[in-house]
């Protein structure tokens, strides 16, 4: 069980169990002239302190579709015990967007799909704060800070050369290779220590499509995958 999971378990929470509950507000602390306006509340179970319900929109403001979206989650229980957590998605191998211009789209209705970050264990008066940290549109164009940028770009890259690593074994020795390849889990963090978020998550999805429609269909994917990162390649910026 994740540090995620033991801390935020908003998912699997019956809703009898929230009756006594604290609901708050998020408060959108995105930087000035964000694109994305967020809005949302977050419930505490009185009960369990452990258990969370969250439930957040995001607004695109832009006139352009959103394929890329990082949002920080910052909480604060009513027990004092704080927890920062990153949700971000990717749709760079995909063929639709995530949200069209003017348009809302959910950025997370549960706290456990998102990534703890490390941080002091501080009490303090219970809250919730979001704030956005980067964008990027169908046209390859972003907002946000470069430090997330670059680590959005890092994972993509990560995803792109795991996805052709597959194709390769594919291409080399057929299906059989394929499912080796996929059933050889990858390391949680590359050479530099950095979580390799993206790459999990896309395994994870390449093997819910293996056993529920076969490896024949995980190629199908694959493929499709491939080609719509050489559609999209003008998104792929350097990290």
């Amino acid at each position: 069980m994740t540090l995620l999971r033991v801390f935020l378990m908003a998912a699997c929470v019956a809703q009898s169990s929230l009756l006594l509950a604290k609901t708050i507000q998020i408060s959108d602390d995105s930087s000035r002239g964000s694109p994305v306006s967020l809005k949302g509340t977050v419930t505490f179970d009185d009960k369990n302190p452990d258990n969370v319900a969250c439930s957040v929109t995001g607004h695109n403001n832009s006139t352009k579709s959103i394929i890329t979206y990082a949002v920080e989650l910052d909480l604060t229980k009513p027990s004092g015990e704080p927890a920062i957590v990153r949700f971000q998605h990717d749709r760079f191998f995909k063929d639709l967007s995530i949200s069209l211009p003017q348009t809302d789209f959910p950025v997370l209705t549960d706290c456990e799909s998102g990534h703890e970050l490390n941080i002091p264990r501080t009490p303090a008066p219970a809250e919730a704060h979001a704030k956005l940290l980067f964008v990027q549109y169908d046209d390859g164009s972003v907002w946000g800070d470069d430090k997330t940028t670059s680590e959005i770009m890092t994972q993509r890259a990560d995803v792109l050369a795991y996805l052709q690593s597959l194709k390769a074994a594919y291409s080399s020795g057929g299906l059989d290779a394929l499912a080796q390849a996929l059933s050889k889990d990858q390391p949680f963090r590359d050479n530099n220590h950095r979580p390799r978020i993206m790459v999990h998550s896309k395994q994870q999805g390449l093997r819910e499509i293996r056993d529920t429609a076969g490896i024949q269909a995980v190629a199908k994917t694959i493929d499709e995958n491939l080609a719509m990162a050489e559609v999209r390649k003008a998104a792929l910026l350097k990290p």
